[in-house]
C-alpha cells in the first residue's frame, strides 16, 4: 500500500511516457506472422506486452500458455494459434481472465473451421486450441462487444489460404482500435477493402512486408497527466514525450475533452505540452466514450475533483475489463463523498458534492491498473492511500516514479 499527498499544487515537469501497448501488441503479432523479420523500436515495457512477446517466442515448443491478466494478448493469441500450420495448445490465464467472455471470438473462429474447445466454463477461458490451417474465408461477428475480437481476426486474415471477409453486425465498439489495426496492416503492406456502409471488411491472401516500426507513446497513459493538470493550479505545465499529433490511438481525443477542464495541449519540438490555463466554468458535462472507454475512469476522477456533474455513456465494455470498472468506480468514489449512479449497462451519472472528502480507508484497485492510476490523480486534491500499487506494471511500470518526479509525495 502507498500513501499519496501533494503539498505544491503548481506542478511542472517532463514525463517520458510508456509506449503504447495497443500498438506494441499488434505489431508483435504482425512480426510473428512475418517469421520475425521485422524491427520494432520503442516496444512497450508493459507486463501485457512482455507476456505476449514471450508467448509468441515460446509457442512452437510450449503446450500450455498462461497470459495472466493480459486480455488483449489472450484474444490475439486465440486467433493466432488457431490458424497455425500445426500444433495444439492450452491457452489459459488468471482467475479474473477465466471470468472474461471469449465466446464471440471462439464461435467466429469455429465457424471458419477452427478446432477450439472450452476446458472449464462454456464461453470462457481456458481453451484447448488445435492448429487449423485450412479455414473458410467468410465470418460474421458482433461488433458491439469488443473491438479486440475483430482486430484478432483482421491480423491473421492476410495469412489465411483464401483470405477473409469479415461481416460486422451492429454498432462497432471502440472503432479507433479497429482503425489502428487496419492502419498498421496498411503500413506493413496489406491491402484492405472496407465497406463502412455495409460494415464488411475484405482481405485477400497476402504477405506482410517487413519494415522498421517505432511504437508511439501511450495516449491512455497520458490521460493521468491530463487529469493531474486539470486538478492543479493555473500555470501548472507538463511536457509529455513520445506522442504524435497524427496518432493512430483514439485516446488522442483527450486534447479536446480536457479543454472543458481548462487544459490546453500544444505540440512543440516533439513534446505535447499540457498547461492549466483557466478554471472551468462547468456545472455539468455529457460525454459519450464509446470510442475511448479506457479514459473513462480518469475523466470520472477529474469530474469528481472539480465538482462537475457528469453523465457519461458508451461504457458497456467496462464490465468485462480487468474488473467491473463501473461498479468499482461507484464503490471507491463513495469514499470521497461522491455519489455515482449506474443508469444502465451503458451509462452512469456522477453527482456534484458538498466538498471532496479525504477518504478514511484505502482505495481498492481490484487488480486493475487503471483504477490505481486514475485515483492517483485525486492526490492533487486530498491525501489518499492506494492498495496493491504494483498493478500499474500491467501498462505503465514507471508511473509511481514519474508521479514522484513532478512533486507528488509517495510513502511506501
Amino acid at each position: 500500500m502507498i500513501q499519496l499527498s501533494c503539498k505544491n499544487k503548481n506542478l511542472n515537469g517532463v514525463i517520458e511516457l510508456t509506449s503504447s501497448k495497443s500498438e506494441s501488441n499488434r505489431v508483435l503479432i504482425i512480426r510473428a506472422l512475418t517469421k520475425g523479420n521485422l524491427e520494432i523500436q520503442n516496444l512497450s515495457d508493459a507486463e501485457d506486452t512482455k507476456v505476449l512477446e514471450k508467448a509468441l517466442a515460446d509457442y512452437p515448443s510450449c503446450k500450455e500458455i498462461n497470459v495472466g491478466h493480459a486480455g488483449t494478448s489472450y484474444r490475439f493469441l486465440t486467433a493466432f494459434l488457431a490458424t497455425r500450420e500445426k500444433g495444439n495448445w492450452i491457452l489459459t490465464g488468471s482467475e479474473r481472465m477465466k471470468e472474461r467472455p471469449v465466446s464471440i471470438l471462439v464461435e467466429a473462429l469455429r465457424s471458419l473451421g477452427a478446432n477450439i474447445q472450452y476446458l472449464e466454463k462454456e464461453g470462457f477461458p481456458p481453451l484447448k486450441i488445435e492448429a487449423s490451417p485450412q479455414l473458410k474465408n467468410e465470418v460474421t461477428i458482433e461488433g458491439n462487444i469488443s473491438s479486440q475480437y475483430i482486430s484478432a481476426l483482421l491480423l491473421i486474415a492476410p495469412t489465411l489460404k483464401n483470405g477473409l471477409i469479415i461481416k460486422i453486425e451492429g454498432t462497432t465498439t471502440s472503432l479507433p482500435y479497429i482503425k489502428m489495426t487496419i492502419a498498421l496492416m496498411h503500413y506493413f503492406g496489406i491491402q484492405i477493402l472496407w465497406d463502412e456502409v455495409q460494415n464488411i471488411i475484405s482481405i485477400a491472401p497476402q504477405n506482410y512486408q517487413p519494415k522498421k516500426y517505432e511504437i508511439e507513446a501511450d495516449w491512455s497513459a497520458a490521460s493521468y497527466w491530463f487529469g493531474i493538470i486539470a486538478l492543479s493550479e493555473i500555470g501548472s505545465c507538463l511536457h509529455l514525450k513520445g506522442l504524435r499529433k497524427e496518432s493512430l490511438q483514439g485516446d488522442a481525443e483527450l486534447t479536446s475533452i480536457y479543454e472543458y477542464f481548462g487544459v490546453s495541449a500544444t505540440f512543440e519540438n516533439g513534446n505535447l505540452i499540457i498547461t492549466k490555463i483557466s478554471n472551468h466554468n462547468l456545472d455539468s458535462i455529457h460525454l459519450n466514450l464509446k470510442n475511448t472507454p479506457d479514459i473513462a475512469q480518469t475523466i470520472l476522477c477529474t469530474c469528481a475533483g472539480l465538482n462537475i456533474e457528469a453523465k457519461i455513456e458508451g461504457l458497456h465494455t467496462l464490465k468485462i475489463k480487468e474488473t467491473d470498472r463501473v461498479s468499482a468506480m461507484k464503490n471507491e468514489l463513495s469514499k470521497f463523498g461522491v455519489q455515482l449512479d449506474i443508469l444502465s449497462n451503458d451509462a452512469i451519472f456522477l453527482h456534484q458534492h458538498n466538498g471532496l472528502q479525504t477518504p478514511q480507508s484505502p482505495i481498492e484497485t481490484y487488480q486493475d491498473h487503471r483504477m490505481a492510476m486514475a485515483f492517483a490523480t485525486l492526490s492533487v486534491k486530498c491525501n489518499l492511500q492506494i492498495k496493491n500499487p504494483d498493478v500499474v506494471k500491467k501498462s505503465y511500470p514507471n508511473f509511481w516514479k514519474d508521479l514522484e518526479n513532478i512533486g507528488i509525495e509517495i510513502i511506501h
